[in-house]
């Protein structure tokens, strides 16, 4: 079981980042993929901002400092809402990057890596331990996941091994 009060405080003294900080883009787009955040501390953050009717809260396009601020109050919806693993998913997919990926993606992945703290990083592992048995994963990016929080520097997956474990599972699917 993870200790939400350890999430809690390990991230108590991140600030907020102002509101024309939490995007680096500021074009129309982006500004209302991002709308959700704006004014809200990470508190307040509910599973409803995610939805697509009003700017789906993309923390895509956060900045590290935004995702930063905003990563508890995700990680505690993940953690009181374990069926929708898109969210989860959209968590992964921000601090993990393939093998095959572009130097930028790379250093923002490491950027987003090195704004945690070895207490925050360890919340999130907690956090990664907790969901494991229970939330779809492809096992090559998780162990890319934690090996990341682990050593506070970002380590690309195998991008031949994910695909290698999908091709595995597509086979054993047709074989039932």
């Amino acid at each position: 079981m993870v200790d939400r009060q350890e999430v809690i405080n390990a991230f108590a003294k991140t600030p907020r980042p102002e509101d024309r900080s939490l995007c680096a883009c500021a074009c129309a787009e982006c500004q209302w993929e991002i709308s959700r955040f704006k004014g809200k501390t990470w508190s307040q953050l509910q599973l409803s901002d995610f939805g697509a009717d009003d700017g789906d809260a993309n923390i895509a396009l956060l900045t590290a400092e935004a995702f930063h601020y905003f990563l508890p109050g995700l990680l505690l919806l993940v953690l009181e809402n374990q069926d929708s693993d898109w969210l989860w998913d959209r968590i992964v997919g921000r601090l993990t990057f393939s093998d095959r990926e572009a130097d930028d993606r790379r250093a923002r992945v490491q950027t987003d890596i090195q704004y945690l703290s070895p207490r925050q990083r360890s919340a999130l592992v907690d956090v990664v331990r907790h969901l494991e048995p229970s939330t779809p994963h492809s096992p090559v990016i998780w162990q890319s996941l934690m090996s990341s929080l682990q050593d506070g520097d970002a380590v690309p997956y195998s991008f031949a091994n994910l695909d290698a474990h999908n091709l595995a599972l597509r086979k054993q699917s047709r074989e039932k």
